[in-house]
């Protein structure tokens, strides 16, 4: 079977949804009042109950699942209209009394509605996933012309056959053992008749101007998806967002899921929380710790900041627990093993990253959050930048007091110029692959590594 049914799907989600909501509720209030006649009231709260839930997923459109949806933006989809339904449903017993429902059997059922609909949306996505992959309701796809991007997609079309779609080769004047080539450029009509292609996928940018202009002709006589597919090189990208200038459309590069204001707003929340919770339970009484030290030992002073690169190369003062001698090569030269301009309790704060914990402040300030790539001083950045590709990649977010880089062994002395590309290399796919989750996971690992240091630290 081919895409005839997938325009069905959205109706499916959205029937089953309205299924669950009335079955629910009129269950409910058989069982709680079984000999109880329907009047206007009862009525009433059913029509609201139905007419919320229509207005919500109509300006949602959380029932429409494509085979392009992932399982994580239905689940927060779902989330969020349940939450949004709570909170409305709530609303109306503060204008409305009632007797013929219980309140603690309202409570249950609109539970119940919720849990069920997790289970029926995620399995609906997950059944049509598993449907595709038996071969059933897929795409047939023709490659116009062909370039790497192309080839990409092709074998991510054949590995990924769950998506559902079939890729038939490509026609184009050139030669590429990678695909089935169907035939020349001047075949189109004859591949169209034959292959009856669902979507086409043009390689626009290895197109010459004429051929642009005559495809663009003998494409309209076809019912087909067309599909642009740019080559954009060495970009380092994650989502395209098309923008119109006047009449011209842009194509914006996003670099990674942190470009996207919603994404933000978690990570921001996060850092702000997160941060005040260290500082009012934590920061406070090491530093009481480490001034009392401090009155007993050279007297160096507690508190040290330094300009370091932070978003889009703006700098900002880190704040940190000192751990060295006051000395003026601190801007330029990095700690190294048996650094001698490191105190003993310096040495002791920096095994077990507690020289870090004021950078909490810079966390709530908004400078820095609690994860990301690691802020380097400003004569490391201009170094690093010059020497290492695409390093100032990493300052298109904010630095963090932890990072993937640090969690996977790359931390501490930079001993050679490997050392900084195997950070960059995490500190990019940190944030080409940022989600909310992996924040939490870095954060588990740190905490981790943190505990490791006090148990050496303990046995020696």
């Amino acid at each position: 079977m081919s895409s005839g049914y997938s325009r069905y799907i959205p109706y499916i989600s959205f029937l089953g949804e309205l299924t669950l909501l009335n079955l629910l509720f009129v269950v409910g209030f058989i069982l709680h009042q079984p000999s109880y006649s329907w009047h206007a009231e009862s009525l009433l709260l059913y029509l609201y109950i139905n007419g919320v839930w229509l207005t919500i997923s109509y300006f949602s459109r959380a029932f429409e699942i494509h085979r392009h949806s992932k399982l994580q933006h239905i689940v927060l989809h779902t989330f969020y209209n349940s939450a949004v339904f709570f909170f409305l449903f709530l609303l109306y017993f503060q204008f409305r009394t009632f007797n013929y429902y219980s309140r603690d059997l309202l409570k249950l059922v609109l539970i119940l509605f919720m849990v069920c609909l997790f289970i029926w949306k995620m399995g609906l996505h997950l059944g049509f996933l598993y449907y595709r992959r038996l071969g059933f309701n897929f795409r047939k796809v023709l490659f116009i012309g062909i370039n790497d991007a192309v080839v990409d997609i092709h074998k991510f079309m054949k590995s990924e056959n769950w998506y559902g779609y079939k890729s038939l080769g490509y026609i184009g004047n050139s030669q590429d053992n990678r695909m089935k080539k169907l035939g020349e450029f001047s075949h189109l009509h004859e591949v169209m008749q034959a292959w009856h292609p669902d979507e086409v996928y043009i390689a626009y940018t290895s197109l010459t101007s004429e051929e642009k202009d005559l495809l663009a002709e003998k494409l309209s006589a076809y019912p087909v998806q067309v599909n642009l597919v740019p080559d954009l090189g060495n970009f380092l990208y994650q989502k395209v967002e098309w923008r119109d200038l006047g009449n011209m459309p842009v194509m914006a590069l996003h670099t990674g899921p942190l470009a996207l204001w919603g994404n933000k707003f978690v990570k921001r929340s996060f850092d702000v929380i997160f941060s005040l919770f260290i500082i009012f339970f934590l920061l406070g009484w090491v530093t009481l710790i480490l001034f009392i030290l401090d009155l007993f030992t050279k007297n160096q002073g507690i508190w040290y900041t330094q300009r370091r690169t932070s978003l889009n190369g703006k700098t900002f003062k880190i704040l940190k627990f000192r751990s060295m001698v006051h000395n003026d090569q601190a801007d330029i030269q990095q700690a190294v093993q048996n650094d001698v301009r490191i105190t003993p309790v310096g040495a002791f704060l920096r095994k077990t990253n507690i020289d870090e914990l004021p950078q909490f402040v810079n966390v709530l300030f908004g400078q820095m959050s609690v994860i990301g790539p690691r802020p380097h001083m400003l004569a490391h950045t201009e170094a690093y930048s010059r020497q290492v590709s695409k390093y100032m990649f990493r300052h298109f977010v904010k630095p963090g007091i932890s990072g993937l880089a640090q969690v996977s062994g790359y931390r501490g002395e930079v001993r050679n110029l490997d050392d900084i590309r195997r950070r960059v290399e995490k500190d990019i796919e940190y944030i080409k692959r940022w989600s909310f989750w992996l924040d939490i996971w870095i954060i588990w690992q740190t905490c981790w590594l943190v505990v490791r240091e006090f148990s050496r630290i303990k046995k020696q």
